[in-house]
């Protein structure tokens, strides 16, 4: 019997963004017979953890009482990272982490990256990217500078990313050889999505825009009221859907309040199946400052959704130059003039429902698993 290659994967947690979502999508796609996989959490939380096939062996770095995590977390990793000393957490993650594998992958961007490469390996390592750094650089906190980032990417025998643009902007920042960069765009599951978008019914009244995503700064769901509060000005009769949880909800809800937006923007929560919501909807809308490959505007894509979204790397190698679906400036008023156009078009609305379907074709989820499993070895 041929040996199966073992793989550990490592990931900041499985809350509901994107590339968590998209590696519970390849788990759930890989080859067993092929491959025997190990999935590392650093903190032990997210909604998708019951999404893990029972095939997958997962292990923690942090311990799973909320407590000790946190109080771990400062010792181990906080305070030694301000002072610049990090022997501990060499330690820390080598006792966690003690097992060989033929293939280590830090599936995202920080922690994962950083951490990944202090456990002890002699094998291949892969590091995975899927935001624009350049335009998104969250993860400068956990770096003393650009150059020592930098010196952690070297360290990786490969760097995976979503879009080529992604990858271009990264090379702004980091001095990566290029014989180590691959692009490799997400795994879009069309099939499933079509079918889950059939699960149950969700019904509307108005004019229906949705958006998708966790409400943090990079999605720039301000902008998304302000359209909102744009269209009311105009006149006219709509309603927002604005689907997922994060920690500028509070703000979020305020920003509604104040502009007398309560009829018309309506907080959904997460959803474990927001398909209905995105199908049911008449128009998508993406208000990012930056995406590597935004997983919700393909999703909305599969469903032959209007898509409107602010430009980024992912956005335009999706959409492409206003083909497929409208690309903004980052700025709400032109935001809202696209929409305003769409709507007041009908035939132009039409027109990119027509788009989007065929936009959708490209999304082929086993030619992409067969390109992921070629990455893997």
């Amino acid at each position: 019997m041929k040996t199966k290659r073992t793989i550990f994967i490592l990931i900041n947690t499985l809350r509901g963004g994107g590339a968590e979502k998209v590696l519970i999508d390849i788990l759930r796609r890989i080859n067993f017979d092929r491959y025997e996989i190990t999935l590392g959490l650093v903190f032990p939380s997210g909604v998708h953890i019951n999404k893990i096939p029972s095939q997958v062996k997962l292990i923690y770095l942090m311990p799973e009482n909320p407590f000790f995590s946190r109080l771990l977390n400062k010792i181990i990793f906080e305070w030694p990272n301000k002072i610049g000393v990090d022997f501990l957490t060499k330690i820390f993650i080598n006792i966690r982490f003690n097992e060989t594998y033929d293939l280590e992958v830090a599936f995202m961007e920080g922690l994962s990256t950083k951490y990944l490469r202090y456990k002890n390996n002699r094998n291949k390592r892969i590091a995975w990217v899927h935001t624009d750094l350049k335009n998104n650089h969250y993860t400068s906190s956990l770096f003393e500078s650009v150059s020592e980032e930098s010196r952690f990417y070297n360290s990786y025998d490969q760097i995976i990313f979503v879009s080529k643009e992604s990858m271009l902007e990264f090379n702004e920042m980091f001095g990566v050889p290029k014989n180590k960069q691959l692009v490799q765009s997400n795994l879009i599951p069309r099939s499933e999505i079509l079918y889950k978008s059939e699960e149950f019914q969700v019904s509307k009244s108005k004019f229906t825009i949705v958006s998708v995503g966790r409400l943090e700064i990079q999605k720039a769901f301000y902008r998304l009221i302000e359209v909102a509060k744009f269209l009311k000005n105009e006149g006219y009769e709509f309603e927002i859907w604005l689907i997922g949880e994060g920690e500028l909800e509070a703000d979020l809800k305020a920003q509604v309040q104040n502009l007398d937006l309560t009829s018309e923007v309506q907080f959904l929560g997460y959803k474990h199946n927001p398909y209905p919501y995105i199908k049911a909807a008449d128009l998508y809308l993406n208000t990012s400052i930056t995406e590597g490959y935004p997983l919700s505007v393909c999703e909305a894509i599969c469903l032959g959704k209007v898509v409107v979204c602010t430009s980024s790397p992912g956005s335009r190698e999706i959409l492409g130059d206003n083909e497929f679906g409208i690309i903004t400036y980052h700025e709400s008023y032109a935001i809202f003039s696209s929409i305003k156009q769409l709507i007041d078009t009908p035939e132009l609305f039409e027109e990119y429902e027509v788009k989007s379907l065929e936009r959708a074709k490209i999304f082929d989820e086993k030619k992409t698993m067969r390109e992921i499993e070629n990455i893997l070895g």
